[in-house]
């Protein structure tokens, strides 16, 4: 089974304020040639938070925001099992895409329909039981101040014991780990 590069996968995006009219934003996309705009809010110092990602349909429409996904981009392989949870992740939230972090930084977007083309057959017929041992803390983490809830899925254990800041609000602090 192999592992698909995540730079493969990444679609570019559009940078846009928060509070951009859609139909700019729409001209925008497609002015551009891009699918995926991320909004992002102010801040007092770079970076600025990505608060949300809007997608172009095919009809020409842009998406209202939805969930905040990322992943990060560290290491540049996806394995199979986090290709499956992270598409079952965008699709339970109804998100057209993750948005990929290298460093707290966006570096791109993978679509859902690009990972749900990247997963193997086989991983699909596969059982949903996690391996590993039980007491590993779970990789998934995410912020109820957020609305619809923002969540970021850890592709390592951090360096830190601490629990990620939220991605989309920096004032909401740290993220909550889940329950696999």
């Amino acid at each position: 089974m192999t592992q698909p590069e995540i730079p493969d996968l990444l679609e570019p995006y559009v940078d846009a304020v928060q509070g951009t009219d859609s139909e700019e934003l729409r001209r925008a996309l497609e002015t551009c040639g891009r699918r995926f705009a991320l909004l992002r809010g102010t801040a007092p110092h770079p970076p600025l938070p990505v608060t949300a990602l809007v997608a172009l349909e095919e009809t020409g429409r842009a998406t209202g925001p939805t969930a905040l996904i990322t992943v990060d981009a560290d290491p540049d392989r996806l394995e199979p099992a986090v290709l499956l949870d992270l598409a079952l992740e965008l699709a339970h939230a109804g998100a057209p895409g993750a948005v990929v972090l290298r460093d707290d930084t966006p570096v791109g977007v993978i679509a859902l329909a690009t990972l749900v083309q990247a997963l193997p057959l086989e991983l699909l017929a596969a059982g949903r039981q996690r391996l590993g041992a039980p007491d590993v803390p779970s990789l998934r983490y995410e912020c109820r101040k957020c609305a619809p809830p923002s969540v970021r899925l850890l592709r390592a254990a951090q360096s830190r014991a601490e629990a990620p800041r939220c991605t989309r609000n920096f004032f909401h602090g740290s993220m909550e780990r889940v329950a696999p």
